[in-house]
């Protein structure tokens, strides 16, 4: 809606990496209508090689080299920034903190997690990903730590949290925090509440929910692996708690539901608004 009200003489394509017929041909479909520039983006909130630079991206840019090789025209390709560099984006996951934050007594003592999905960073060192994502997971943790300011809280603290491959096999030195252990770090330190959203995801999906949970929740009191998920709204961040000695631990969930969802289209229409604009 926002880019055809905006860009109404724009073209624009959805396709999906693991259907690669539609994905040809939907590009070779643009191109043929006499496409002369094409803005690439991916759902992705954060690029990686791994995802997008290996991934989506560079075979797209294998089949455009197809088309100009079949019909003698150059094209020129952009890249647009990631959902995770635009405020909307931050504004969707902060505001499902915000309302946690607004039902929670004053005085009491939070530490804030947010997490990402994590990758064996050792293994890999020259991941596209450590060099962009510091833009976005820096922002944010200084938006939380604002937003926490603003309540009448005691101590505070706000952390980014890796749910995968910060484990004893794939960082056996701890150089990464896991997710789980800044859950028992709050633990620890005595904070009445932690709380946690993944900031990579903006729907629940196999890794949120059975994965990265088995990974976060490792010997929890409550949690089994084997426990049937009850999730029957999508609209409505899924949410877990646990309570560990005096400390209630909170996963909030993502930005889905009409509530936060739009700012996560929001934050596709900046990206791809950046580079229409000029």
């Amino acid at each position: 809606g926002m880019l055809n009200e905006t860009y109404p003489g724009v073209s624009y394509a959805i396709s999906d990496t693991l259907d690669p017929y539609q994905w040809h041909k939907k590009i070779f479909d643009l191109l043929d209508s006499g496409v002369e520039t094409l803005v690439l983006t991916s759902p992705m909130v954060m690029y990686s090689d791994y995802e997008d630079f290996h991934n989506g991206f560079l075979h797209s840019f294998e089949i455009v080299r197809e088309w100009e090789a079949e019909n003698g025209r150059d094209i020129k390709i952009i890249i647009a920034p990631p959902m995770g560099f635009q405020k909307a984006m931050r504004d969707g996951y902060l505001l499902i903190l915000k309302d946690k934050l607004d039902t929670l007594p004053a005085g009491i003592d939070v530490k804030m997690v947010w997490s990402i999905h994590g990758m064996p960073w050792l293994a890999k060192p020259n991941e596209s990903w450590l060099k962009m994502a510091p833009q976005y997971t820096e922002a944010i943790t200084a938006d939380a730590e604002a937003l926490l300011a603003e309540y009448n809280f005691g101590r505070t603290e706000v952390v980014v949290g890796q749910d995968h491959f910060a484990d004893h096999y794939w960082d056996p030195e701890e150089v990464y925090l896991s997710t789980h252990r800044a859950y028992i770090e709050g633990v620890e330190a005595g904070y009445d509440y932690v709380l946690s959203i993944p900031i990579e995801f903006y729907n629940e999906n196999t890794d949120t929910l059975f994965t990265h949970a088995m990974l976060n929740y490792e010997e929890f009191p409550g949690y089994d692996v084997y426990n049937t998920i009850d999730y029957p709204d999508w609209d409505e961040p899924y949410t877990s708690h646990f309570v560990i000695e005096d400390t209630d631990i909170f996963y909030l969930g993502v930005p889905t539901g009409d509530r936060y969802r739009p700012y996560v289209a929001k934050a596709l229409f900046d990206s791809l608004d950046s580079v229409l604009s000029r």
